[in-house]
């Protein structure tokens, strides 16, 4: 709460959301939303907006931070490595649609590291057509990218957290006429679907940490009479959802990618820690508008060497307000990380 409300008053914000996991269990280390409110004094909350958890009840377009799924997703079906090249002139076209950078200027022949560091959307793209014919988001590809999406990482439904207001979000299937192929090119990039942050923590952390889907738990275990602590049953798991090959690839690729256009120089690049930025457009009345998004950031951190021992979500957002993932979200991503390098002790590279 305390680095949420520190980058609430850095960026003018009115909103913030965090969630920590535990990657190789699936239990929740944290939840924290801000506005919030004191449970001993209900009757002075004004808006019934500050009593839901956003982390599980409020789905919303992920943006940039999806690409870490597609690229999974083309590594795993062995259609492009870190070092595969396509040549990017910054914009791309599906169909009667074209679709541009954000981040202009890297073009030329460049890598899927580089796409994946610089955010860029025609790598992404480029991915989804790879798992096509090559040049086109085939059905085929659509059908891929679904498997992926919804029913391995399992985006746009319950995860069955054990709190009350969890909602599904929305991931589109091929078999709709909506899930045509300009549809699954802007998946490929975080738009056109939603899911909230507690599915997209508990993906990624499949994808991190070795290829298994831990279903996210709140719960520790009961205390009998006695005090006794007798810990919870093992939640489902979904082991193989990608290979442990393709989770260390990728697993590397966002380590190089939190590191390549940030130097912190504050001792955190000594350990194993990555991640990937988001800024999602907002819809109003049906249409996007231009004042106001969300800014994201996800990653993991531990030792080098090791399997990550934490994943971080953060969302930051307000009304009419223009926040960005690097800009916003990633300060609050780096004061939690570092702390929880301190908290937890781990040992630094040498």
């Amino acid at each position: 709460e305390q680095a949420l409300a520190n980058g609430i008053s850095r960026s003018g914000a009115t909103n913030a959301s965090a969630i920590v996991l535990q990657p190789t269990t699936g239990k929740v280390l944290a939840m924290a939303n801000l506005p919030t409110f004191n449970p001993n004094e209900i009757n002075k909350v004004t808006d019934g907006a500050d009593f839901n958890n956003n982390t599980i009840s409020n789905p919303y377009e992920p943006g940039s931070y999806i690409k870490t799924f597609t690229v999974t997703t083309g590594v795993d079906k062995g259609v492009i490595t870190p070092e595969s090249t396509y040549n990017n002139t910054d914009s791309i076209k599906v169909e009667d649609i074209t679709i541009k950078n954000a981040s202009l200027g890297h073009t030329g022949e460049i890598t899927m590291q580089t796409a994946l560091n610089w955010s860029l959307n025609t790598g992404m793209v480029t991915v989804a057509q790879r798992l096509g014919n090559g040049s086109q988001i085939t059905r085929g590809a659509r059908d891929t990218m679904y498997d992926y999406f919804y029913n391995r990482f399992r985006l746009g439904q319950k995860t069955g957290v054990e709190l009350a207001g969890e909602q599904p979000g929305v991931v589109v299937p091929p078999t709709e006429v909506q899930g045509n192929a300009v549809r699954y090119s802007n998946m490929a990039f975080g738009q056109g679907m939603d899911a909230t942050m507690i599915q997209v923590a508990s993906g990624f952390s499949a994808i991190i940490n070795g290829g298994i889907y831990r279903t996210p738990t709140v719960i520790e275990g009961t205390v009998d009479d006695n005090l006794t602590l007798k810990p919870a049953a093992l939640k489902q798991q979904f082991p193989g959802v990608i290979s442990e090959a393709t989770s260390n690839t990728v697993r590397e690729m966002v380590h190089q990618s939190h590191y390549a256009t940030y130097n912190p120089h504050d001792g955190s690049e000594r350990y194993l820690v990555g991640g990937k930025t988001g800024t999602s457009q907002t819809i109003i009345n049906g249409k996007y508008v231009d004042n106001q998004t969300i800014g994201t950031y996800l990653g993991f951190g531990g030792e080098q060497g090791k399997l990550p021992r934490y994943v971080i979500m953060v969302e930051i957002s307000g009304k009419g307000v223009n926040m960005g993932g690097g800009a916003d979200a990633k300060p609050i991503f780096n004061e939690i990380s570092n702390w929880m390098i301190q908290y937890l002790r781990l040992t630094p590279k040498g």
